[in-house]
């Protein structure tokens, strides 16, 4: 059975890869609509505290799915998306 065991190595690598690239994704994301927003000369306000939470919580996410374990790093990614809704449901 060493064959399964690489094969579980290999999934678990595969896993860690995704859930990074997605936090990265939605890091640079968050900040993209940060900055946007900003230049384009919306006021600070609760938006501005959401977004910034959602850039941070998932460049968190991002470096828990790479060293530590991916259904911290979700949970945290996903509190970080969360985060953006609420700043984006905040504007309007």
């Amino acid at each position: 059975m060493p064959g399964l065991a690489e094969d579980e190595v290999r999934k678990d690598r595969q896993r860690r890869l995704v859930h990074t690239v997605v936090a990265a994704v939605l890091t640079l994301g968050g900040l993209a609509l940060l900055v946007v927003r900003l230049l384009r000369g919306d006021q600070l306000g609760a938006w501005t505290a959401c977004y910034a939470a959602c850039t941070v919580l998932s460049a968190v996410g991002g470096v828990l799915a790479r060293r530590i374990s991916t259904r911290p790093a979700f949970a945290v990614v996903l509190l970080g998306v969360v985060a953006m809704s609420i700043g984006d449901a905040v504007t309007r």
